[in-house]
């Protein structure tokens, strides 16, 4: 089993970054993959370009996103590590959680990314 833990916290000694980094311990410890998506060391944008708005003219997915969809493709476990900030996550976690609801976009080839979330739900 493949798992994804995307953790976002600007210290990289917070608390938050230490759940992360336990939790990936454990998933290895036990055999399965893990692979860390540390958003802040990241460089991750949250704000999205004009033409990186679904169903705008001209929308495309833009390089960072296609390779990021191929990475975590066949992952089978999502956990999301954050902190809970006044009310809310984080305006990366939101970012990213927005580019989630959008997974069966189109890519930069123009094939449909398989929606594997909504296929679930079923």
């Amino acid at each position: 089993m493949k798992h994804v833990v995307i953790a976002a916290h600007p210290k990289l000694t917070s608390f938050t970054m230490s759940v992360a980094k336990a939790y990936c311990e454990a998933v290895g410890e036990s055999g399965d993959d893990v692979l860390l998506r540390d958003l802040y060391r990241m460089n991750f944008a949250p704000c999205l370009g004009a033409n990186e708005i679904p169903g705008t003219t001209g929308f495309a997915a833009g390089p960072d996103v296609v390779s990021e969809r191929q990475l975590l493709a066949d992952v089978n476990v999502f956990a999301f590590v954050y902190p809970f900030w006044i009310n809310s996550q984080p305006a990366m976690m939101k970012a990213i959680s927005i580019g989630f609801s959008a997974w069966a976009l189109p890519t930069d080839r123009g094939a449909a990314a398989t929606n594997r979330f909504s296929r679930a739900a079923r």
